[in-house]
C-alpha cells in the first residue's frame, strides 16, 4: 500500500506541475531494456533442465525544469512469482548543481553490484552478492529520502529508509536504517568507494516477550577501473567487498561472527570495425559468499560462483548478445555444478 501511495504522489506532482514548467521541460522520455533468455541448468536432477524467459524494464523519466524531475519504473518478468512489479517511484529536487534532494522508493546507496544499472551489465545475473536476506537487511530497494552532494572528483549519499528491502514483510514502524555512501573518482578511468549502513531496532514488547534493542552495521567497499589500453580497446575491472554485521539478539554466551561477500570481475572490450559485429567483451567474474554463523567453529556454509560471458554488440551498441556460464561451488556437502545460458539484451 505505501508503494502504491509513493507511485501515485510522483505521478501528481508531475501531472498537476504546470507552474513549474518551463522551457527545458521533457515529460515524454523513457527509457529501458528487454531480455529473452534461454538456461540450461547444471545442477544434478533438476527439474526443468532448461527454461526460457523474457524480462523487460520500462522507466518514465520525466523533467519539469531544471529543478525538478522524477523516474516511474516498472518491471515484467516472465515466468516469476511477481510478473509485473513498480521498481522506483520518486522525485528528485536541485537546489543547485551540487545538492540534491530525491523522495520515494528507489535503491538504497550500498552494494555497487546491485545499484548499477541492468541494462549495462557484462553476464546476464547480477554479482552474487545481491543474493539473499543478509544482503537485502542492509541493501535493496526502499522507501527513503536520500540527500546528495557532488563536489567533483567527490560524490556523497546520505540517505534515511525504513531498514528493510522493498519485498520484506517488516514494521517500517520499527525499523530504521542510515546509509552513507562515498566515491571518488581519482582519475577519469577510475573509481573508489564505500558504504556503511547502520540499522536500529527499539525494544519490541508483545503480550508474550520482550525483544531488547539492537543495531548493527554493514560495510561495503568498491572500485572500478575502464583503461583505454588502445583506440580500440578498453580493460575493464570491478571489485567489491562487504562486511554484513550479525544483528540477531543471541544468548551472552553464543559468540557470532559476520557475514563476508566478495566479487572480483575482469573484461578486455574490443571494438570491432564491422556492421554486424561492433563490439565484443569477455568477462569473467569470481564471487564468493560467507554467510552469518554462530558458535567459535566456521560451520564450512560457504559457497562460490565463477561466471564466464562474452559480450557481442550485434549491429549496434544498443543490441548485446550474451553467452556465458556459471559454475557454482560448496563448501558443504552438495556437489558444484554448472549452468549455461544466451541471453539477447535490447536497451532503448
Amino acid at each position: 500500500m505505501k508503494r502504491t501511495l509513493v507511485v501515485l504522489a510522483v505521478f501528481a506532482l508531475v501531472a498537476f506541475a504546470g507552474d513549474m514548467v518551463s522551457g527545458s521541460s521533457d515529460l515524454t522520455k523513457f527509457t529501458g531494456y528487454g531480455n529473452f533468455r534461454w538456461t540450461m541448468y547444471g545442477e544434478e536432477d533438476v527439474n526443468p533442465s532448461s527454461t526460457m524467459s523474457t524480462y523487460s524494464y520500462l522507466s518514465w523519466v520525466p523533467k519539469l525544469n531544471e529543478y525538478a524531475d522524477a523516474k516511474v519504473a516498472v518491471t515484467v518478468n516472465t515466468p516469476g512469482d511477481e510478473d509485473f512489479k513498480v521498481s522506483y517511484a520518486y522525485l528528485n529536487l536541485h537546489f543547485t548543481e551540487n545538492f540534491t534532494l530525491s523522495g520515494g522508493q528507489m535503491n538504497i546507496p550500498f552494494g555497487y553490484a546491485y545499484t548499477r544499472s541492468g541494462g549495462s551489465m557484462y553476464f546476464a545475473d547480477r554479482s552474487l552478492l545481491t543474493v539473499g536476506g543478509q544482503f537485502a537487511r542492509y541493501a535493496g530497494k526502499d522507501i527513503m529520502t536520500m540527500l546528495t552532494a557532488e563536489f567533483a572528483p567527490v560524490t556523497v549519499d546520505l540517505a534515511l529508509s525504513n531498514g528493510v528491502d522493498m519485498n520484506t514483510a517488516a514494521d517500517n514502524d520499527v525499523n530504521k536504517q542510515f546509509t552513507a555512501r562515498v566515491a571518488v573518482d581519482p582519475v577519469e578511468w577510475a573509481t573508489i568507494g564505500g558504504s556503511i549502513a547502520m540499522v536500529g531496532t527499539p525494544d519490541i514488547e508483545t503480550e508474550e516477550d520482550t525483544t531488547e534493542a539492537f543495531s548493527s552495521n554493514g560495510m561495503d567497499f568498491f572500485a572500478l577501473a575502464n583503461y583505454p589500453v588502445s583506440s580500440t580497446g578498453t580493460f575493464r575491472f570491478v571489485g567489491e567487498y562487504m562486511i554484513l554485521g550479525f544483528d540477531h539478539e543471541v544468548a551472552d554466551t553464543v559468540s557470532t561472527t559476520d557475514a563476508t561477500r566478495m566479487s572480483i570481475m575482469g573484461g578486455y572490450d574490443m571494438d570491432l570495425d564491422g556492421d554486424v559485429f561492433v563490439r565484443i567483451m569477455p568477462a569473467v567474474r569470481y564471487d564468493a559468499v560467507n554467510p552469518w554463523y554462530e558458535g567459535d567453529t566456521d560451520p564450512e556454509s560457504s559457497f562460490s560462483r565463477i561466471d564466464f560471458c562474452v559480450n557481442v554488440g550485434l549491429f549496434s551498441e544498443n543490441n548485446t548478445l550474451q553467452i556465458g556460464a556459471r559454475n557454482y561451488g560448496f563448501e558443504y556437502d552438495k556437489d558444484g555444478y554448472t549452468d549455461i545460458y544466451t541471453n539477447w539484451r535490447m536497451n532503448f
